[in-house]
């Protein structure tokens, strides 16, 4: 709903000097003389609506013998709330004109400077209400009862869309109505969401194939990390049982060094044995010989005074007894 709020104008046909608050609830009589400005006041929200007078142009919208001409309204649209401020001034050369336009909304307050922006978005606040269709509506010039008589059904049609907004309503109905082209829209998006079903699908098991491998190569790591674990079990378990094979062998050959040492001091001692018997039967026989020389020796030593005796007995003629045991015994030896 639209409420008008306030009108100030100033130099505005007319009117010299006027504010106007009007109150959220109420009817309003305007009342006076012929030419006192009562058409003006209409003419002056419609100049600030749309930046054009309701009648004549905007030269014509300036007071006499003034230079700039000011209307300032106060609009409420549902709870927007608008203020429009228009100038339009005379120059040397030609027309000026300006607009300034607040947009309050709670506490955010929106500026928008300058005529034709201004226009744009008052039309877009006022939900699409142009000038025209709220001259065939509720806002009618002077002396132009008879317009509405004489407008065209598609005029009036149209205005009434406008004050009714059912514009809007026909572009939701000519958005919704389902058209051929429409038919093959919704058959293309259903392929595409099958298609994105199935490429969801294809992501998803593609996802758990992805998991699937992970686990398995963390399930084929973990075997060989036991494997290895086994492995390196097993190697310390070789290299403790080699050690003691190692030490054992050692045990085994320092036993063999000992053996073969007793064994070399074996046979030194059977070769010592053996050269002490040997050296002790030569010594036994040394004896013998010994005492054999000393025998000869001592037959040795009697050889002179016999072969003396026997010199005599021969030259006695007489055998002396016992030479022939001596002979032997001299021969034996």
């Amino acid at each position: 709903m639209i409420t008008l709020t306030r009108l100030v104008a100033a130099k505005y046909k007319g009117l010299e000097s006027l504010d106007l608050h009007f109150p959220e609830r109420g009817s309003f009589l305007i009342e006076g003389r012929n030419e006192a400005g009562k058409s003006t006041l209409f003419d002056a929200i419609h100049f600030g609506l749309y930046g054009t007078p309701l009648v004549g142009d905007q030269g014509d919208a300036i007071n006499y013998g003034a230079e700039t001409a000011e209307v300032l309204l106060g609009l409420r649209v549902g709870t927007t709330r608008l203020e429009v401020r228009r100038s339009v001034r005379q120059t040397a050369k030609s027309i000026r004109t300006d607009a300034v336009l607040e947009v309050v909304q709670g506490d955010d307050v929106e500026v928008v400077k300058g005529a034709r922006p201004v226009t744009q978005r008052l039309r877009q606040e006022l939900g699409g209400l142009t000038a025209e269709a709220l001259l065939n509506s509720c806002l009618v010039a002077q002396k132009q009862l008879g317009r509405l008589e004489t407008l065209a059904r598609s005029d009036r049609e149209a205005a009434l869309t406008v004050l009714l907004n059912l514009d809007k309503l026909n572009d939701v109905y000519n958005r919704l109505r389902v058209k051929p082209e429409d038919e093959e829209q919704l058959r293309r998006a259903r392929a595409r969401v099958e298609l994105a079903r199935v490429t969801g699908a294809l992501l998803t098991l593609g996802e758990a194939r992805t998991a699937l491998d992970r686990t398995r190569q963390l399930i084929e790591l973990r075997e060989t990390l036991d494997q290895l674990g086994l492995n390196e079990a097993a190697r310390v378990e070789t290299e403790t049982k080699a050690a003691a094979q190692t030490a054992r062998l050692t045990a085994v050959r320092q036993q063999l060094d000992t053996l073969h040492a007793i064994r070399e001091k074996q046979a030194h001692w059977e070769r010592v044995s053996d050269l002490a018997e040997r050296a002790h039967g030569a010594e036994t026989d040394l004896v013998q010989l010994r005492q054999q020389i000393d025998s000869l020796a001592t037959v040795e030593a009697g050889l002179p005074a016999l072969r003396a005796r026997l010199h005599v007995q021969e030259t006695l003629g007489v055998a002396p007894a016992g030479l022939g045991s001596v002979k032997a015994r001299v021969e034996g030896g």
